[in-house]
């Protein structure tokens, strides 16, 4: 069952056989449904109805700096990409102010950003094979919903056969600061440290990426005093 408010397309799946946009509400003398949804207008002519996203979509992926090291027991050493040559590439990225483009990930500036609104791989490139069993990267200026929290990492020779290096695929917990420094990521081929002319970061999910389906719903004026609001699992249809 779904139905239309504004220009939203609502469905509850948890009752697909029940209207959503038309629930009793849990005040002081009505008993609480578990779910939320509009309130009968029958009973509540006066209110509005307003529904709205939580969180836009993210609009790109963003981050300031990425990079690579080598790690033992006792330290941990960040390869210089600037002295090793390295390019950074964005294949079918787009990047819509100056600056902003992959080479930026890489100048070892934290005042500079990457930023790519097709949310695409970020592949680093060397003259030569390289040795990397660590990555990070560093938050960039911009929203945090526009954070990787879900990424992989892989590695190659030319740039057409990838090797699996890594992952993270549970949303982790990045940091809301910007210009934040993640810890070090191991990277390893096959449980051996990683040995490569190309190496690539694929963000999986961006922070803002899970809230795209969740709705703040409003009701007002509430005859209680102040605007009630619900947090609806409501998906957009």
């Amino acid at each position: 069952y779904t139905c239309s408010i504004n220009k939203y397309v609502l469905e509850d799946p948890d009752f697909p056989d029940e209207n959503p946009c038309y629930a009793p509400f849990g005040a002081s003398h009505e008993e609480t449904e578990p779910r939320y949804g509009y309130p009968d207008p029958s009973k509540y002519h006066q209110w509005t109805d307003l529904v709205s996203p939580i969180d836009p979509p993210p609009a790109a992926v963003q981050l300031s700096e990425f990079q690579l090291g080598v790690s033992d027991t006792t330290e941990t050493v960040t390869l210089n990409l600037t002295k090793l040559n390295a390019v950074a590439t964005n294949d079918f990225g787009t990047q819509l102010a100056p600056g902003t483009g992959p080479s930026s990930a890489i100048d070892a500036d934290p005042s500079t950003d990457w930023v790519d609104y097709e949310r695409g791989s970020l592949v680093i490139t060397f003259p030569y094979a390289v040795a990397a069993n660590v990555a990070t990267f560093t938050t960039g200026s911009g929203s945090y919903e526009d954070d990787p929290v879900e990424w992989a990492f892989e590695g190659s020779n030319d740039g057409v056969t990838w090797r699996p290096l890594g992952s993270q695929a549970y949303r982790y917990q990045t940091p809301l600061g910007r210009r934040v420094k993640l810890p070090w990521f191991p990277i390893k081929d096959q449980n051996s440290t990683a040995f490569f002319k190309k190496y690539k970061f694929t963000p999986l999910m961006l922070r803002g990426s899970e809230s795209t389906s969740g709705y703040m719903v409003n009701w007002e004026p509430n005859p209680y005093g102040a605007a009630m609001q619900g947090l609806g699992n409501l998906e957009k249809g």
